[in-house]
């Protein structure tokens, strides 16, 4: 072979000469997403997010040299959390560089990326902190109710849940690239806190205030082996917009915490919602000491009764035959609604009912259709048992006596199986050491272990009888001054699944924090606030979406782009700003140009108001070139107050 280096470097093809001028011709152009940032940039623009946080969270101390309020630094952190920039604070700064955020939040062009840095973000949810998570989103939730007139709150519905931290021995292993890896290395691990990518530095000094401890509970998510916090919502019934949150230790009790909820939080949201009248709950809220701080605050309770109460008994027993209850609706609109082949939920409106010496108005309902979903809940359940307890049997004693004891504790916590065939097996050694002696006499025997074992099965009678009674039950309610109908009643319940779709989105990965990894607890609930605050701007925006699609003035296509959405949900829209959502494109001079903005986008807009039409103008992306530095950033706190 000839040497290479001597030859004639082949000439490149037209093709190649075509890509190396458009090379060229876009030297100095700059691509930014702007995308379903959009929406959570126009809703904290629209209620002055900004201003409302700056107003409660002044800067104070030496803070010279942070250029931006707790306000900017919080709108950033939802921005970046809202968009599905599922990162660590560590990166934030590489995500922030591929995002619009001076266009999207209006900051000051000097502000470079460089000014927001983990330390920035650290500081502001410390201060956050300080101030009282729960106190500043009740006064936030509160006046975004008002703003966008959602009618008057009548209902608040109170539900629970937990959030799962995942412990990590070596929290570089999340890091993304390894420039992060290598910083995370080189910090002290006791100040590490990663929160499902978003993460912070502990901040210096003690507080006062009590933090809810990340302990080991009973999880919600069937992760029992891993330490949680639990989160208390209270949500308005008809927009399932979050009207306060709590977070509790782990191990929290939610019939104690219930209590203590009823007793504190109800008067301060009475302050903001004084129309508000039902508390509405499940059964874990019916202890004496809840009913009644909700009856000393003035309003009424509405909860399932828990079928092992006494009343709940004695009702079950007077109306055996579920099918002997009336119809709830009438049974051609309810087939119109659900099809013919859903069954009419029964009921029976019930006068007289007592508890604590309090007077009640009972539902006892029986809805047939339940016995598909909960059967399957309940399957899945017997089925964990069974493969639990057949391990569980297979255990080893010292003596019989303790070895039948665990059985029978075994057979008393099964609650959808049975354990049969119990084997006791015990195992003798001989009690003098070395060989047999030839005289059998002196061959004595001394029991050394008892080893159990067992057959576990399916109990299909008990998990019968525990699907017919999660389709047969009695609602209660306090105010047995009202003319209840038996719709209205069950309706009321029902609209207490707004806090599991609360739940539900909070978990989703493609929106929030499905779970978290920590190192130390100080910055749990600071994060969960940012989550929260979220919801309550996807949860209006889709109100104010369906009804936009409602008035045949948004026409959002489906998955398939087939047909027009009659009733889209947030989700939805922003997947359709993911894939068809606008971008920016900048140019060497500095000047901006919003493009794929599509007509539904427009309509998008429209409809959620001109706060979001405003941030598709192409001048905010621009940067003047006479721009006179203002590195401090004072702002005169315009927004909305409660």
């Amino acid at each position: 072979m000839g040497d290479m280096t001597n030859e004639k470097q082949a000439p490149e093809s037209s093709v190649l000469q075509l890509i190396r001028q458009q090379q060229q011709d876009n030297d100095g152009l700059q691509n930014k997403d702007i995308g379903q940032a959009l929406l959570m940039a126009g809703f904290l623009a629209d209620t002055k997010f900004i201003d409302f946080v700056d107003a409660r969270l002044p800067k104070t101390g030496k803070t010279d040299k942070i250029v931006l309020s707790h306000g900017q630094v919080l709108a950033i952190l939802l921005v970046v959390l809202f968009s599905g920039q599922y990162r660590s604070l560590l990166s934030l700064q590489g995500k922030l560089s591929k995002l619009a955020i001076h266009g999207l939040l209006g900051l000051a062009p000097e502000i470079r990326i460089e000014d927001i840095s983990r330390d920035v973000c650290s500081f502001s949810l410390d201060v956050l902190w300080e101030y009282g998570c729960a106190q500043l989103f009740e006064e936030y939730g509160a006046a975004v109710y008002k703003q966008y007139n959602l009618g008057e709150c009548t209902e608040a519905h109170l539900d629970s849940t937990n959030y799962i931290t995942y412990h990590s021995e070596s929290p570089a292993d999340l890091a993304e690239t390894p420039e992060d890896a290598a910083e995370i290395a080189a910090q002290d691990p006791d100040e590490v806190e990663i929160l499902e990518r978003v993460s912070s530095t502990t901040s210096e000094g003690a507080t006062s205030r009590k933090e809810p401890r990340l302990t080991y509970g009973k999880s919600k998510d069937g992760h029992h082996e891993l330490a949680l916090v639990s989160v208390y919502n209270f949500c308005d019934g008809h927009t399932g917009i979050p009207l306060l949150s709590v977070v509790k230790d782990g191990n929290a009790s939610d019939k104690t915490v219930f209590a203590e909820l009823a007793k504190t939080v109800l008067p301060a949201l009475q302050k903001y919602f004084s129309s508000l009248k039902y508390l509405v709950a499940d059964s874990a809220f019916c202890t004496e000491e809840s009913f009644k701080n909700t009856i000393a605050a003035g309003v009424h309770v509405v909860t399932r009764m828990p079928d092992s109460f006494t009343v709940t008994k004695q009702v079950m027993d007077k109306y055996p035959d579920p099918y002997s209850l009336e119809p709830i609706y009438d049974e051609g609109e309810w087939h119109q609604a659900h099809g013919k082949t859903s069954e009419v939920p029964r009921g029976l409106i019930l006068k007289g009912l007592s508890m604590w010496g309090l007077p009640l108005t009972g539902l006892l309902v029986f809805n047939p259709n339940l016995k598909q979903t909960k059967g399957k809940t309940l399957n899945k359940r017997a089925t964990k048992e069974k493969e639990a307890l057949a391990k569980a049997v297979k255990h080893k004693f010292k003596c019989e006596a303790d070895a039948q004891q665990y059985i029978h504790d075994l057979e008393k916590s099964a609650k959808y199986c049975t354990i049969t065939d119990v084997e006791y097996k015990l195992i003798e050694v001989n009690e003098r050491k070395g060989a047999p002696s030839k005289d059998p006499a002196k061959n004595k025997k001394k029991l050394k272990e008892v080893r159990t074992s067992a057959n576990v099965c399916l109990d299909l009678e008990k998990i019968e009888e525990l699907v017919q009674s999660e389709c047969y039950y009695l609602l209660v309610t306090t105010d047995v001054e009202r003319h209840w109908s038996k719709a209205e009643l069950l309706e009321c319940y029902k609209r207490n699944s707004v806090v599991e779709n609360l739940w539900r989105h909070s978990k989703n990965k493609r929106l929030f924090l499905s779970r978290f990894f920590f190192k130390s607890e100080h910055r749990v609930e600071t994060i969960l606030w940012l989550v929260h605050v979220g919801l309550i701007a996807f949860t209006v925006m889709e109100n104010l979406i369906q009804r936009a699609a409602l008035a045949d003035e948004l026409h959002m296509p489906d998955q398939e782009h087939r047909s027009i959405m009659k009733k889209p949900t947030c989700t939805r829209v922003i997947d359709y700003l993911k894939d068809f959502g606008p971008s920016l494109r900048i140019d060497s001079s500095g000047i901006g140009k919003v493009v794929n903005i599509t007509n539904v986008t427009v309509e998008l807009c429209q409809c959620l108001g001109e706060t979001w039409l405003q941030l598709l103008l192409e001048h905010r992306y621009t940067v003047p070139q006479n721009l006179v530095p203002n590195l401090s950033l004072n702002r005169v706190p315009t927004g909305i107050t409660c």
